[in-house]
């Protein structure tokens, strides 16, 4: 085809001139031109057929939230994290930034306004571990740098020097920040290292207890600042309120070698250590409380949470529940445990009442959170990356993003991924969120679906039977359900 393209177009004689004997400038046009395949090749080709196309993700049944490219050289400082928060979302670059986005658009139509702060926080090229979201701060560790930033600004409230590189991400809790310090210790220290911690009780009212005998709403004002004043002392259930604790870091000892990073769970945080042991800090009516799980076995990926309960896979092919029992008494109890058809590559992913598990070359397969007994199961291959519009949507062999109905799990619709080869794992929201390395970040979710729902904040599940010593098994079904 090309020969018989020159026979019929007659080409300009400067073109049939050896390339050395050209004009210069001629030489420097086809120079240019040959450099622009690799740029593009780079910047990824086009946006037609992948999600990005407003028409393409319509058909999947989504929309676009917004579409946000961050304000740094693409070329240097790539992207490092994606990290999704309650209402907010967190990008790290390899330069030490740290850009907040905001999850979600309050009015419908409304174009993003742009990142909501970036900031520089740590060296160029320092090792970084995934952000930890607060309520008030965000927390990040660069290299042996913590740095506590201002949710709403990206002002710098503190920053704590390190004496080891965190192996994982740290969590933001309450009146705390715990971050893991080296692969065996997780320091706890103060969100707000500043406030007062000292617990004053509240005056009793002057005219109650002058005789002991005013009026009936002199006394019941008594009783409420009595009542309001035990409160405060006592805090939440009768635990003791964590504002009158010491403000000095606080070494936690992590029981093993740090896996994952530390979670959210209940009124308190967990984390998991190889071997399979997962460590839970939890406030009752006593205090804090530590509990230990051992599954006796290494995890494949991060636990999965749920209100109180765990959900944990090991490599040797089992998959339980674990329900935290601090109102009951304390402490951690297996509810079931199944025996999975195939080897897990990745950690059990929540979404409702469905928990899902990618098990390699065997496929995908999906359990009921509060039996343990099987939904559904697909003999596609893939790596799952969120859980929106009714769909799980993975990364298959072929590199494509292909999406499962959530329900049955039936294969639905496949689509190219484009330039957005940074994959981000959404476990928290009902969002897709597809990420370029040179910084431009879309968020998509279901079309009837302003707001993100989150599925680590679903209620909590049912509270186990009592009196049961032996734990409930279950073996998966022969067919899916209908």
């Amino acid at each position: 085809m090309v020969c018989s393209s020159r026979r019929r177009f007659a080409a300009p004689r400067l073109w049939a001139r050896p390339f050395w004997n050209r004009p210069l400038w001629t030489q420097a046009l086809a120079t240019a031109a040959l450099a622009i395949v690799p740029l593009a090749a780079l910047a990824g080709g086009s946006l037609c057929g992948t999600l990005a196309d407003e028409t393409v993700a319509e058909r999947a049944g989504l929309k676009r939230d917004w579409m946000i490219t961050l304000p740094v050289d693409g070329y240097r400082a790539q992207l490092r994290h994606v990290v999704v928060g309650d209402g907010l979302v967190v990008a790290q670059t390899a330069d030490g930034g740290v850009h907040a986005l905001r999850s979600s658009i309050s009015a419908p139509g409304t174009p993003c306004p742009g990142p909501l702060w970036s900031v520089i926080a740590g060296k160029p090229d320092d090792p970084t571990v995934p952000a930890a979201i607060g309520p008030d701060l965000v927390a990040v560790a660069h290299g042996l740098e913590l740095y506590a930033l201002e949710r709403s600004t990206g002002r710098t409230m503190w920053h704590q020097q390190l004496r080891r590189s965190p192996p994982v991400g740290g969590v933001v809790l309450q009146d705390w920040v715990y971050q893991p310090e080296g692969t065996s210790t997780v320091l706890r220290l103060p969100n707000n290292p500043h406030r007062d911690n000292s617990v004053k009780a509240a005056p009793a009212s002057t005219t109650a207890k002058a005789k002991g005998a005013g009026t009936a709403g002199e006394k019941g004002k008594a009783d409420k600042e009595a009542a309001a004043a035990k409160g405060k002392k006592s805090g939440k259930n009768g635990a003791e309120d964590s504002s009158a604790e010491s403000l000095l870091p606080v070494k936690l000892n992590s029981g093993g070698i740090l896996d994952s990073a530390a979670l959210p769970f209940g009124n308190g945080l967990l984390w998991s250590t190889r071997g399979g042991t997962i460590v839970a800090l939890e406030q009752n009516k006593y205090g804090w409380q530590r509990n230990e799980f051992y599954l006796n076995n290494d995890q494949p990926g991060p636990v999965a949470i749920r209100g109180s309960s765990i959900f944990a896979a090991t490599v040797v092919r089992d998959l339980a529940r674990i329900d935290s029992l601090v109102q009951g008494g304390g402490g951690l109890r297996l509810n079931w445990q199944i025996s999975l058809d195939g080897t897990p590559d990745d950690g059990p992913f929540v979404a409702g009442d469905t928990l899902l598990i990618a098990l390699g070359p065997d496929g995908i397969r999906a359990f009921s959170t509060e039996t343990g007994l099987l939904l559904w199961k697909s003999c596609l291959q893939g790596r799952i990356l969120a859980v929106a519009a009714g769909r799980v949507w993975m990364l298959d062999q072929l590199e494509r993003l292909t999406s499962l109905d959530l329900e049955t799990g039936e294969p639905r619709d496949q689509f190219c991924l484009g330039p957005f080869k940074f994959l981000v794992s959404n476990r928290v929201t009902d969002r897709l969120l597809l990420a370029a390395p040179e910084g431009t970040i879309i968020s998509l979710g279901a079309r009837h679906s302003p707001e993100p729902k989150s599925w680590i904040a679903t209620q909590p599940l049912p509270e186990p039977e009592p009196a049961t010593d032996k734990p409930k098994t279950g073996r998966p079904a022969q067919s899916p359900r209908p």
